[in-house]
């Protein structure tokens, strides 16, 4: 379904683009990602995670094929196609981290994962802050501030991982994950582009909030087992549906800015979380009721909590 709505988003965006170059350019896509996924069934289980950290890799890479391979005019959705991809390398960036608990990985396999990561949230990112912006010396400022806070970012959790002795997964992070910094400065860059030398003013300012963020030891909770975990997987089912057919419809209209603010809306309500659990009244027992109602809190929920409450403890 996000493999429909990029093709689409592909085609309605063309200009004067022939169709065999958006044809071989989806096909070499498209075939490197089902290449990753038979070799994962030619493979020892092990190696699954790392299939998942190249698809994720690849997806990085195809993003700037497409801000270097077209020219400014020639794709009308250059941008949002990028910032797709990068969303489509979120999903296998999540589900590395399952497979190599569920599965184990490589003696480098964290390492393999840190250069995908680095690679799509932090180099691609960067390039499209420097094609965002209309200014290219704030763009090229703004692009590789991004890129270098999320390698340093990647690299200290390594370090920290290691030097506590920690195996598994994390339900807490010491600045924002650099995932997260991606689809703000990605969803941020589009939507302030539209605004001129003052949009160029705000996606510095925003690029250096997420950068700081990234670096300093703000603790972040896992949107994933810390979050997503008080879900029913029928209703993230149906919100992953539902947020595809809305991505193709509004494409279809030619409005794709609206899912995008969509998208960056959550993900700085995302950012400013350690800063709006401070706030009392949503600290409210009445208002932690009805999140619970909402969200229909699940048993994988509870016992995430559970030894949430417990590391703290400690």
């Amino acid at each position: 379904m996000i493999g429909s709505l990029f093709i689409s988003l592909f085609y309605i965006g063309k200009n004067n683009i022939p169709d065999d170059r958006i044809i071989r350019f989806t096909i070499i896509f498209v075939g490197t990602i089902l290449s990753a996924l038979i070799f994962s069934f030619l493979i020892p289980n092990c190696w699954y995670a790392n299939c998942l950290s190249i698809m994720n890799m690849s997806c990085g890479l195809a993003g700037v094929y497409i801000m270097t391979a077209y020219e400014p005019g020639e794709l009308l959705f250059q941008k949002e196609a990028v910032f797709l991809l990068i969303f489509i390398g979120q999903f296998f960036d999540l589900f590395d981290g399952r497979a190599a608990e569920q599965w184990g990985s490589t003696p480098k396999g964290e390492y393999f994962d840190d250069v995908a990561d680095g690679t799509s949230f932090g180099f691609t990112i960067g390039v499209l802050i420097f094609v965002a912006t209309n200014n290219r010396i704030m763009g090229l400022i703004g692009g590789t501030m991004h890129g270098v806070c999320t390698f340093y970012r990647l690299i200290r959790f390594i370090v920290e991982k290691h030097r506590a002795g920690q195996t598994g997964g994390a339900l807490r992070f010491d600045g924002m994950p650099s995932p997260a910094a991606a689809i703000v400065m990605g969803s941020g860059s589009i939507i302030l582009s539209r605004f001129g030398f003052v949009g160029d003013i705000l996606i510095i300012a925003l690029a250096t909030l997420s950068s700081y963020l990234q670096v300093s030891w703000v603790v972040y909770p896992h949107l994933s087992r810390a979050f997503f975990a008080w879900v029913p997987r029928r209703m993230l089912m149906a919100w992953f549906v539902g947020g595809t057919i809305g991505g193709l419809f509004f494409t279809a209209l030619r409005m794709v800015w609206v899912p995008v603010l969509f998208i960056h809306c959550i993900s700085v309500a995302y950012m400013l979380t350690p800063y709006l659990s401070k706030v009392m009244w949503l600290r409210h027992p009445v208002i932690i009721r009805l999140l619970e109602i909402f969200w229909l809190r699940s048993k994988d929920g509870s016992r995430y909590l559970n030894k949430l409450e417990k590391e703290s403890k400690e």
